[in-house]
């Protein structure tokens, strides 16, 4: 098992606590379902990333970051 931080804006923390308390379950429950879910759609993950209204701002971040970082896409811990 590992840990991980994820930093979250106002607008996607409001969501999550609202699911949270929408679906009485915590918030590491919100989290897993919603990769379940991921997991289970027969959609690119491309088509999914545009349903995302940060998706720009977080590719942009994300892009700079790894190549601050010297880092490609996520990675699991094995690769």
């Amino acid at each position: 098992m590992r840990t991980i931080s994820v930093r979250l804006d106002d607008s996607i923390e409001a969501m999550l606590d609202s699911l949270c308390q929408a679906l009485g379950l915590s918030q590491i429950e919100v989290v897993k379902a919603g990769l379940a879910l991921l997991q289970q759609q027969s959609t690119s993950p491309a088509a999914l990333a545009e349903l995302w209204p940060g998706r720009q701002l977080l590719k942009q971040r994300s892009g700079q970051r790894h190549h601050q970082q010297g880092k490609g896409p996520c990675r699991s811990p094995q690769q």
